[in-house]
């Protein structure tokens, strides 16, 4: 039974592996070849970051 939950969980982590470089793929060659700001925009985090602290400290 252990052996099976261990082959399970691999088989889980290795899709979701391959599901994360294949989504990874396709959404940065859909943003190299459609709109590549809106793609960051979308996707970046520290950007939101940025103007959060911006916006704290000016209103400081």
């Amino acid at each position: 039974m252990p052996i099976g939950i261990g082959l399970a969980a691999t088989a889980v982590i290795s899709s979701l592996l391959t599901a994360f470089v294949v989504f990874t793929t396709l959404t940065t060659k859909l943003s190299k070849r459609d709109d590549p700001p809106r793609h960051v925009g979308r996707f970046d985090p520290p950007r939101h970051v940025g103007r959060f602290s911006y916006l704290s400290a000016s209103s400081a």
